[in-house]
C-alpha cells in the first residue's frame, strides 16, 4: 500500500536522525542503508504506477484499480518524502479534489 511506504520511509528517516544525535551512528548506518534500499525500490514502483495513471499516485501499487485516497495522500506528511511541488502530488491532489471517493 501506496501510505504504508511513505510512513515507513518517513519512520525510518527520523529513526536514523535520532540514532546519529544519540551516538548510535552503528545503527544510523544499518537504517541508512535499509532506507536507500526501500526508498529506491519504492520509487521505482511508484515511478511506473504514476505515469500509468497520468500522475496521479494511486492508493496501492499492485496494479490493481480502485482503493480509497488516503495513504497515498502521505507523500509530504507527516515527513516528506515527495517535494511538495512533485508533479506527482500535484496530480493526486487534483485527482482526489476533483472526484467523488474512489472505491474498489
Amino acid at each position: 500500500m501506496t501510505g504504508y511506504s511513505f510512513l515507513a520511509l518517513s519512520g525510518l528517516k527520523l529513526a536514523i536522525q535520532m540514532a546519529n544525535e544519540t551516538g548510535h551512528t552503528d545503527l544510523a548506518n544499518n537504517w541508512q542503508t535499509e532506507y536507500d534500499d526501500y526508498k529506491q525500490a519504492f520509487f521505482k514502483v511508484l515511478a511506473q504506477r504514476a505515469d500509468e495513471n497520468k500522475g496521479y499516485i494511486p492508493p496501492a501499487l499492485d496494479g490493481q484499480n480502485g482503493g480509497y485516497d488516503w495513504g497515498n495522500l502521505l507523500a509530504v506528511v507527516p515527513e516528506p518524502t515527495l517535494d511538495a511541488h512533485d508533479p506527482r502530488v500535484t496530480a493526486t491532489l487534483k485527482a482526489t479534489q476533483a472526484s467523488t471517493p474512489r472505491a474498489s
